[in-house]
């Protein structure tokens, strides 16, 4: 874990660091982050990263530091990574971004503060992950409708709940249902489907979070022919399915070996992989 965290751009200690008992992030869940890969110091879709953080903050009205922008959102990251692991290597970055303290439900302020922690990552690049995972659905509560179900939001229960539930029942991971019972994504990925080799992955406008990796494919799909789309998926489309994969920016794609009874196999997961491979090296 992270000896030094990164405070409103500052690299400090961790030890001996708190955030106040009035914190909007803790007190009600109004905050946002970002997981974010760092290859050798490099921060692997940046600018994905950074788009989606200025589009959450305006939707979730918050103004960003006056000095916040991609090169310095890097900078920051950089700075940390290069004093948590100066050897190099692979580390997971959360960056948290939160309104100020003050006020109950009603803020008295929409400027924020950042934080930023990293963790390295045992595997140096992205790989597939050749014994496939166990996966099934979350029975329970699902994702509101709304434009902030797009989101990752400080206030995350439903994902709480959910793993839970996966460590109870011996899975890998878990589905979690929108509002009308249509799968929205699993408990940290995006889900995407393979049928007859066309790829389908839930559309916005069913509660997913609006993916960096998940965007990253969409983009890989106009340019290079693979069939895609965007669209709603019920229990009996998994259950139908060729292929089944999960996809964050720390795994990139994650192959699901076993759906409920159903095997599935791995073809157009480790084509991905291979693709990521090559594409990760070269982003900035």
């Amino acid at each position: 874990m992270s000896t030094f965290i990164s405070f409103n751009g500052e690299c400090i200690p961790l030890e001996g660091f708190g955030l106040a008992p009035a914190n909007r992030s803790f007190r009600y869940g109004d905050g946002l982050f970002e997981t974010i890969r760092v290859e050798n110091g490099r921060v692997l879709w940046a600018d994905h990263h950074y788009k989606r953080l200025r589009r959450s903050a305006s939707i979730l009205q918050m103004i960003l530091p006056g000095h916040f922008s991609l090169p310095r959102m890097q900078e920051h990251i950089g700075a940390l990574f290069a004093k948590n692991h100066p050897e190099g290597g692979s580390a997971r970055i959360r960056f948290s971004l939160f309104r100020n303290d003050g006020g109950l439900y009603t803020p008295v302020s929409n400027k924020t503060s950042f934080l930023i922690e990293s963790e390295a990552l045992p595997e140096p690049t992205y790989r597939l992950n050749e014994e496939g995972i166990k996966l099934d659905i979350f029975p329970d509560a699902g994702k509101p409708l709304g434009p902030m179900s797009n989101l990752k939001t400080s206030s995350a229960l439903v994902f709480v709940m959910a793993s839970l539930y996966k460590t109870r029942e011996d899975l890998d991971d878990c589905l979690i249902l929108n509002h009308n019972g249509g799968i929205a994504e699993a408990t940290s990925s995006n889900v995407f489907l393979v049928k007859d080799q066309e790829l389908t992955t839930p559309g916005l406008d069913q509660d997913c979070v609006d993916g960096v990796m998940r965007s990253v494919l969409l983009e890989l799909a106009r340019t290079s022919g693979l069939h895609i789309r965007e669209a709603a998926l019920k229990q009996g489309h998994l259950e139908q399915a060729d292929e089944l994969f999960l996809t964050n920016t720390i795994s990139g794609v994650v192959w699901v070996r076993r759906f409920r009874n159903k095997t599935i196999c791995k073809e157009i997961s480790r084509h991905l992989v291979g693709w990521l491979y090559k594409t990760a090296g070269q982003d900035a």
